[in-house]
């Protein structure tokens, strides 16, 4: 209960403080709209005397209806809820241009404090809660759809999301996590980055996990974001298990010539990682010892598949920026640790939304240049390792690999179209809301189904044609004389391994390059032993050796490894 009068001014003022007349009589509608926010009744006494009971009506709970009008939305919804002045004000607002830039500009003067419901598909309520917004990205902020950062602090009530955010993954514990509208690839598909990212999330890649979504924003529907993962020091808590001071995280920067801006870490930390490019500078990596050591600095295995994809998907707005590296904080290598907390420097896979476009360009040229764009910085560690013959056969052999199972054009195939499908739904209405509006280049989104479908066939177009492109680009760079294809064939029981490719029946031929030792493995089950290889290609080895060389310089080739019972006497 409280006594409202006319002299109370505290009174007034709390429960109209929005109330912007002059009148010295309280407001009898801000009372009226007290009354209907808090579910009170009231009696008047005087005119200058009332008193107002505010009853016990709970508060409402959330309700996706509230947002959707009745829609069935098949995709996660985010609503988020905001004071408008912290998007749209000239001066304070971090959604429009106003009058410097605001969208551009980063840092904590620049996070506004949001309440944020977080919806599952099936219409529940996953969890609400307070958190900071930013706009996250570099050039695409200009888009007229822009991606999201959001952040739990404790100042908004507790510094961790605690919700399975991407129920696949086993851990609930975020400290961010992205809304991104795709970036570079806005305009066209919605879903370049997430779909090569989930393509390699098999890889001992470091991905972002990721689910479409729709959000809203202030009530108003705001269209098609992608959930992901931020690379933070909780994304290495998650996937590592290891504590936060632990990690170290760099960007080389091209306005600083490739010298590296420390993202995660402490001052000092980047001494490891030009110690490693300074060694690469000074010695030769054709000489083998050079190159064992160097492996003792980085990660080769993951600097291979890292540079492979990349090469195939074509992204070239790559290597000049969006790379950043990273290691578990070691006083030196210790090739006894769990996988990634040996010391060595990794590389973060994100940002790759230019890619699986352009069909034809040769990113293996690109990659291997003396410069990107007049950034020598960007191809130094690539052009030297290839001087040693080791590293360029494993290189060669890794993208063989990886055109005979990851990209495989009805592996690729099959997860465009479940892309496709997850979010067909939900782009005529995207459409509505953003349709030929601008990105950052003025150039226009998709303004019809039919245009987004087109640009969607186009991904499909890339699955099929570019595998036999960067093979090509392969044979012409490293002059390896062709291609074969190869037909194994087990006999009893055992398993066989090309490269670093166990084979399963699937393709029925294998792709290798002509003129590169690939090596082979043969792996008896319990109770059976190799009995031999048998081939028409070339063996560096007696055929009796499980671990061989095989060597192609044809265009087909058969492979059989043979297993026989073991006998007991």
């Amino acid at each position: 209960m409280i006594l409202y009068q006319e002299n109370n001014k505290s009174f007034r003022n709390s429960v109209c403080s929005w109330y912007k007349g002059k009148s010295p009589v309280f407001p009898v509608f801000c009372l009226i709209l007290a009354i209907l926010a808090f579910g009170g009744v009231f009696f008047v006494f005087s005119r200058k005397s009332v008193i107002l009971f505010f009853g016990m009506q709970p508060e409402k709970e959330p309700d996706i209806q509230d947002y959707v009008g009745g829609r069935k939305i098949n995709l996660p919804v985010v609503a988020i809820s905001t004071d408008p002045k912290n998007l749209w004000d000239p001066r304070f607002g971090i959604y429009t241009k106003g009058l410097n830039r605001n969208f551009a500009q980063k840092g904590m003067d620049w996070e506004r404090p949001v309440k944020i419901h977080f919806f599952e598909p099936n219409g529940e309520l996953g969890f609400e809660m307070d958190l900071g917004l930013r706009i996250h990205g570099g050039a695409t902020r200009g888009n007229a759809q822009k991606s999201l950062r959001l952040i739990p602090r404790d100042k908004y009530g507790q510094n961790i999301i605690n919700y399975p955010i991407f129920p696949d993954l086993p851990y609930t514990k975020y400290r961010r996590f992205l809304l991104r509208t795709s970036g570079n690839d806005w305009w066209s598909t919605l879903m370049r980055d997430t779909l090569m990212q989930s393509l390699v999330s098999d890889l001992k890649l470091d991905v972002q996990a990721s689910r479409p979504a729709v959000v809203f924003l202030n009530g108003e529907y705001w269209g098609i974001h992608n959930i992901q993962e931020y690379q933070d020091l909780r994304y290495f808590k998650n996937h590592y298990g290891v504590k936060d001071d632990t990690i170290t995280v760099l960007e080389p920067i091209r306005e600083n010539g490739g010298y590296p801006e420390i993202r995660e870490g402490f001052p000092g930390d980047e001494k490891s990682y030009l110690d490693m490019l300074y060694f690469v500078s000074k010695n030769d990596l054709s000489i083998p010892e050079n190159y064992a050591h160097l492996q003792t600095l980085m990660d080769v295995e993951n600097f291979i598949d890292y540079y492979n994809v990349q090469i195939f998907f074509a992204d070239d707005d790559w290597l000049h920026h969006n790379v950043k590296v990273w290691r578990f904080r070691t006083e030196k290598y210790d090739p006894s640790a769990r996988y990634g907390l040996d010391g060595r420097w990794r590389w973060l896979l994100y940002d790759t939304d230019v890619g699986f476009d352009k069909i034809n360009v040769n990113l293996l040229e690109f990659a291997t240049a003396p410069d990107v764009k007049g950034f020598p910085f960007a191809t130094f560690l690539l052009r030297n390792l290839l001087k040693n013959e080791d590293f360029k056969r494993d290189f060669i052999n890794r993208h063989a690999d990886l055109l005979n199972s990851t990209f495989l054009p009805n592996v690729m195939l099959l997860k465009i179209n479940q892309m496709h499908d997850e979010i067909a739904p939900e782009i005529p209405f995207h459409i509505q809301k953003w349709g030929g509006k601008l990105d950052k280049g003025a150039k226009p989104a998709f303004s019809s189904v039919e245009k987004w479908e087109e640009n969607v066939e186009h991904l499909r177009k890339f699955a099929l044609l570019r595998p036999a492109v960067s093979r090509k680009h392969f044979v012409e760079k490293f002059g390896l004389g062709g291609e074969t294809a190869l037909k194994v064939k087990i006999e009893g029981k055992g398993k066989v391994w090309i490269n670093k490719l166990e084979y399963q029946g699937f393709p029925k031929e294998l792709i290798y390059f002509q003129n590169v030792p690939v090596p082979i493995l043969a792996e008896p089950e319990f109770r059976y032993k190799f009995a031999g290889w048998e081939t028409n290609a070339v063996l560096s080895q007696e055929s009796d050796q499980r671990r061989n060389l095989i060597l192609f310089n044809s265009e087909t080739a058969d492979l059989t490894a043979k297993f026989v019972p073991v006998i007991k006497l």
